[in-house]
């Protein structure tokens, strides 16, 4: 049998983007795309840039910035549940540049919105649909889908969960399968899957989000797979390699945080403390998948997960199961087969297409697009009043 070598690897790897042409056409786009600014943007008018706070409320209908409506907040973030012109609950992430690092203002920020302006253009059911960006002043004003059931933290909390129920750790766990497949077609690490990033929309469905670290990961000049590194906070959610600010393939962190986020649904406990480790002086990529961890998955799950997991909860990257393996996989086969719908679940990336917009939905913004006038009720009406000219601090 020849030996594959790495070169030999990039080879295969390149000739099959090359061979899928609409593929290939689609992430050259998202390549070039990605060299956009801030400013580019919003000359491309995929960031709308108003004046003033009370121009955009009068576009997207106004935010009540009351703590009763706050649902999430970060370091220099928050999102608040508000209505649409049409009377539909949407999710408004409120960006305040001033309080961001600069790093995170040119680098990260503008990588983010690019990516965010691509997935609106490229839907997948299980990607949080973002309905359009705009910027006042120094806030970047995200639209999204809300669901009202929150994160998968949130979700856990609010129904006092141990551990999740076996069918719905199945049924998320395709799914997942499903969006990390269909980001990885367009070259797309996302990098950042943590439960806080996960929003169940209702009890049979998720929507991954969070987008903040994600990048672009495809060099179009040597035709393969680029390397990255980027240092990121200790989360047992994260791959060992993407912690420890490794060069490899981010697309292989994707697999980890997928692995990982199956063993806490189903045990209800982190499969790895980063932080305890770093205080014994131990790298992450010592690492290993022991006799608890396999204990605690065949209890609440089954034997057969434990071996899937064993295989994707591997420390050194480049031993670490593919994507198309965890597919093939019996537990995946006999999760499928759990669900009516479970074949579907699983449809290759290449058979997603951006769905027809309904005259009802939310319209694309970032593309340009100005929402259809309602009047609405009175009530409806009351709320759309100007706010207080910009977000609190």
């Amino acid at each position: 049998m020849p030996i594959v070598t790495k070169g030999m690897r990039k080879f295969q790897k390149r000739l099959k983007l090359a061979e899928d042409k609409k593929r290939l056409e689609e992430v050259l786009k998202l390549k070039e795309r990605m060299q956009a600014n801030l400013e580019a943007l919003i000359k491309e008018e995929r960031v709308r840039c108003f004046k003033t706070y009370i121009d955009m409320f009068q576009v997207y209908g106004s935010i009540d910035y009351d703590k009763s409506n706050l649902i999430g907040r970060g370091g220099f973030t928050k999102t608040y549940k508000t209505k649409n012109p049409g009377g539909e609950t949407v999710a408004a992430k409120v960006i305040d540049m001033d309080k961001s690092r600069q790093e995170y203002r040119e680098k990260f920020l503008p990588r983010q919105l690019n990516i965010l302006v691509f997935l609106n253009e490229h839907r997948n059911e299980f990607v949080l649909q973002t309905f359009g960006i705009a910027q006042v002043r120094h806030h970047i004003f995200i639209y999204s889908e809300y669901c009202e059931l929150g994160s998968l933290v949130h979700y856990q909390t609010a129904n006092k969960l141990q551990h999740f129920p076996k069918d719905r750790i199945q049924r998320w766990a395709l799914q997942l399968i499903n969006a990390i497949e269909f980001l990885h077609y367009y070259c797309i690490a996302h990098r950042n899957l943590t439960p806080d990033n996960i929003f169940v929309k209702d009890q049979d469905t998720i929507r991954v989000s969070g987008f903040g670290f994600s990048r672009f990961c495809y060099d179009a000049e040597s035709g393969t797979f680029r390397k990255s590194s980027s240092k990121r906070e200790d989360s047992p959610f994260l791959a060992p390699e993407i912690i420890e600010s490794e060069t490899v393939d981010p697309k292989l962190g994707d697999i980890w945080s997928w692995g990982s986020l199956v063993y806490w649904l189903t045990t209800g406990e982190p499969v790895y403390n980063p932080k305890n480790m770093r205080k014994k002086d131990q790298k992450l990529k010592s690492f290993t998948y022991k006799m608890v961890n396999s204990e605690r998955v065949s209890r609440f799950g089954s034997t057969l997960l434990d071996r899937l997991l064993a295989n994707v909860l591997v420390s050194d990257a480049s031993k670490r199961i593919p994507l198309e393996a965890i597919k093939n996989n019996a537990w995946i086969q006999e999760s499928m087969k759990a669900f009516p719908d479970g074949a579907n679940i699983l449809t290759p990336p290449d058979a997603h297409s951006p769905p027809a917009m309904d005259a009802s939905e939310t319209p694309d913004i970032s593309a340009g697009q100005s929402p259809p006038e309602s009047p609405g009720t009175p009530e409806q009406q009351q709320q759309q009043e100007p706010q207080p000219d910009a977000p609190p601090a």
